[in-house]
């Protein structure tokens, strides 16, 4: 059962996982955007302005996570590879001011999903996510 709260199922008493998405952004109105962008979407979404540490990800199996490069502390390439070791599954989606394609290409070699320049684009933001969560999604 895609996106459906935790429950037991009525045959094996198996908890039905939950699809779940992390977004690390501070700025509020990148947060409504991002908010209308998938709000049909099937999910469990978790906000937080910032990623002072690994603790959340770590203790919860997130299918994707968006997050600001403004909102990391260390460099982006730091934070994926972070991210990746304790949660190799979780599809990383970085957004960024700069359209530095130098540092976008090696954050695609260091395991992120997809690079997004700011402004968004809710469309774009949309089928990225979309696709990140159907890519990992429970099974």
């Amino acid at each position: 059962m895609y996106g459906a709260k935790p429950s037991l199922d009525d045959q094996n008493t198996q908890p039905v996982r939950t699809t779940k998405l992390l977004v690390v952004q501070a700025e509020a109105r990148d947060q409504r955007l991002i908010t209308e962008a998938i709000a049909s979407a099937d999910c469990e979404v978790v906000f937080r302005t910032a990623l002072n540490d690994l603790d959340l990800i770590k203790a919860e199996q997130f299918n994707a996570l968006v997050i600001n490069l403004l909102d990391v502390s260390g460099s982006a390439l730091d934070v994926i590879g972070r991210i990746k070791e304790c949660s190799p599954t979780t599809e990383v989606i970085l957004i960024s001011r700069s359209a530095d394609e130098a540092l976008w290409l090696e954050s695609i070699q260091r395991g992120a999903y997809e690079c997004l320049s700011s402004p968004l684009d809710s469309k774009e933001l949309r089928r990225i996510v979309l696709n990140a969560l159907e890519r990992n999604r429970p099974a």
